[in-house]
């Protein structure tokens, strides 16, 4: 389901008992008025009755999702909600702890996940939610939304030759650098993509749309756990 307007999101997510938001902003929580601003939204949620989960060290982990069983063991004659932010963060573990809780519905507690993106969130997870997407108008005219680093790998990814491959490959590689090294490549692979997707549709430049196949390729491998470093080179050589 797609919607517009997101202040209607603490309504939408009280009518379902587990709710995934795709939403290009960030959020706040709060008990009073909702404020949009050009980057992130302040929802209204119910004071004493929310409780929010967020990444520690970029990641949501298992112990973290444990924890809410304590919490649902109580019975509630209220609508409690527990709000998940940047969800595709999860680990598996968190994720297959999470759906365990699923499992047993509890009486007027909502589960509320937010993400800007659905990779990286397990296909079970994806099936047990009322996914709700927030529209944009002129898709293709919106800034690439991602972390800077992020982009600033893309960018070089899209205007590399032979010999800066190698360097990037070895880059997205480096555990040193990327606690993640798969899961920064795809990123870095999906933001290239869309970039020149953004490009060719801006300029008509068919050269952009050359590029493309051989980063969807890429992506592909990665997703299917192929060798990070050879597929950066390989596949786009």
């Amino acid at each position: 389901m797609f919607f517009e307007n997101c202040e209607i999101i603490p309504e939408l997510a009280q009518k379902s008992g587990f709710s995934l938001f795709i939403t290009p902003f960030d959020f706040t929580i709060s008990s009073k008025k909702a404020i949009k601003t050009a980057k992130t939204q302040t929802l209204t949620f119910p004071k004493n009755q929310t409780t929010i989960i967020e990444p520690e060290q970029s990641k949501i982990r298992i112990n973290q999702i444990r924890e809410i069983n304590d919490l649902i063991a109580v019975k509630t004659e209220k609508d409690h909600f527990i709000i998940v932010k940047n969800a595709e963060t999860m680990n598996t573990e968190a994720q297959n702890a999470f759906l365990k809780i699923l499992e047993e519905p509890k009486a007027n507690y909502h589960f509320v996940l937010f993400s800007k993106e659905t990779t990286g969130l397990l296909e079970t997870v994806l099936s047990r939610a009322s996914i709700f997407i927030f529209r944009q108008k002129n898709l293709l005219e919106q800034p690439v939304s991602t972390e800077d680093r992020i982009k600033d790998l893309a960018k070089r990814l899209i205007a590399a030759d032979n010999r800066e491959l190698v360097r990037i490959s070895n880059e997205l590689s480096d555990k040193k650098l990327h606690k993640d090294p798969r899961e920064d490549s795809k990123k870095v692979v999906a933001t290239s993509i869309e970039i020149l997707y953004k490009s060719y549709f801006s300029t008509k430049n068919p050269k952009f749309l050359v590029k493309i196949e051989r980063f969807i390729r890429l992506y592909d491998n990665l997703q299917k756990n192929g060798h990070v470093k050879l597929h950066l080179v390989a596949d786009l050589c």
